[in-house]
């Protein structure tokens, strides 16, 4: 089995959520690109909750970026089934409910959400562990070394699943 980046006509999102216990230090990555695939904006942060919320919340810290920069409509790829389900059928814990009130404002109605594999998801699953292990808040704009060889082969070549 394969996953590959596939062009769309919109604006794209891939979220990644990581955390090494739960609930235990965790990071967050949002990476947003246009239609050709080069990345718009990144997004890293760090939290101490469960990988669940680290998920969701990039899902939510992404609505929100795009939201500002009004670039809609959007397609966001998450790769955790379970977080796909919670957002889709409104159920979680009170903490994940605060978020998911979030994602249900008006704002953030034009996203489809869609799964993907977590192979095909490389460049935003190392910007999650990045974060993790820098334990900082970041924006970025630009790429450079392991994470702009992850785009561009995401961008040029299919992702295998064995």
């Amino acid at each position: 089995m394969f996953g590959i980046w596939r062009k769309i006509l919109t604006g794209k999102i891939n979220c990644n959520g990581v955390s090494k216990g739960n609930p235990s230090p965790a990071g967050a990555s949002v990476l947003i690109r246009d239609p050709r695939g080069h990345m718009i904006l990144g997004f890293t942060n760090l939290h101490e909750h469960t990988n669940t919320f680290a998920e969701i919340y990039a899902v939510v810290k992404g609505l929100r970026y795009v939201h500002e920069l009004g670039y809609f409509p959007i397609t966001m790829e998450i790769d955790a089934l379970a977080v796909l389900h919670i957002i889709n059928e409104d159920w979680g814990n009170w903490q994940l409910q605060l978020l998911l009130t979030q994602l249900r404002q008006p704002r953030c109605m034009d996203v489809q959400f869609t799964h993907i594999f977590r192979e095909a998801n490389q460049p935003a699953h190392h910007l999650a562990n990045m974060a993790f292990h820098i334990q900082t808040l970041g924006t970025m704009a630009t790429t450079s070394g392991r994470l702009a060889t992850l785009i561009r082969f995401d961008n040029i070549m299919p992702n295998f699943r064995f």
